[in-house]
């Protein structure tokens, strides 16, 4: 069997290692060890129905298919697909849209793999150090300490990031604009979102348009006041901040830390 491109690649100062285990009746049993800058080593065994490991063809082929209806679409999705599925909570992050004054047609993925862009990726990498170990209180320096570009790139790697107007606009976002176009490609979307199995979706000042779009039901609220959706037993989707909201940094890490730490049981 022909382990896919995007689990032979992770990054510079990052890498994936994957062993084929076994195949059995459609299902794979694949062993994951991941280094980071740091050297922190992890190994898991993920037993997968054999497409999943085939997303990024797939995502690739919707979007074909999409941009006969948006020419100007600008490709997203698993930043890469190996460390996505190894990664826990397998994190989504919604988005409004892209800024880019000069047209689309390009794939963010390729822009986040190289992982150069601080402005929304700094918040995204702290808040990912809090996810990845979530039964542990982090100290403020840990916390406070500005990412490495290695650092964000292994971060923003293991993410899905999805963008809900695919077209892109400039440096402020239309609400309704991107309401609109969300409500005209919610076919396309639903389609997208169902490819990845995700544990938590956040979605980045986007709550109500994701929710009118993938799943109509009521928010609740955590003990705190943050509100989410839970879907079925699989996942919890939470209507959060956008990364570069003009909030303390204490204040957009800590009030996301608390609510995911609650919805999966550790408080």
């Amino acid at each position: 069997m022909v382990i896919p491109n995007a689990f032979k690649k992770f990054a510079p100062g990052c890498e994936v290692e994957v062993r084929l285990a076994f195949h059995f009746l459609g299902m794979d049993t694949v062993s994951v060890r991941m280094r980071y800058p740091l050297g922190w080593r992890r190994t898991q065994e993920l037993t997968v129905p054999f497409n999943s490991m085939l997303i990024s063809e797939q995502e690739d082929k919707l979007f074909e298919r999409w941009r006969s209806h948006r020419p100007q679409l600008v490709r997203d999705g698993l930043v890469n697909e190996a460390a996505y599925v190894a990664s826990s909570p397998r994190v989504v992050l919604v988005l409004k849209e892209v800024n880019d004054k000069g047209g689309g047609g390009w794939d963010l993925r390729d822009v986040l793999q190289e992982g150069k862009r601080w402005q929304t990726w700094n918040t995204v990498t702290r808040w990912m150090r809090g996810l990845r170990k979530l039964d542990r209180d982090l100290t403020w320096p840990e916390i406070q300490a500005k990412p490495s570009e290695d650092e964000r790139r292994c971060a923003v790697r293991s993410l899905c990031v999805i963008i809900l107007k695919k077209e892109p606009g400039g440096s402020s976002s239309d609400r309704a604009a991107v309401h609109r176009y969300a409500n005209e490609d919610s076919a396309y979307l639903r389609e997208q979102f169902d490819l990845y199995d995700p544990d938590l979706v956040i979605c980045g000042g986007v709550g109500e348009v994701f929710r009118s779009v993938i799943d109509a039901r009521p928010w609740q609220r955590t003990s705190r006041g943050v509100r989410y959706v839970k879907v079925a037993d699989s996942y919890h989707v939470i209507d959060y901040y956008h990364p570069q909201a003009r909030y303390p940094l204490g204040m957009l890490y800590f009030t996301l830390i608390d609510a995911v730490r609650e919805l999966r049981g550790y408080s």
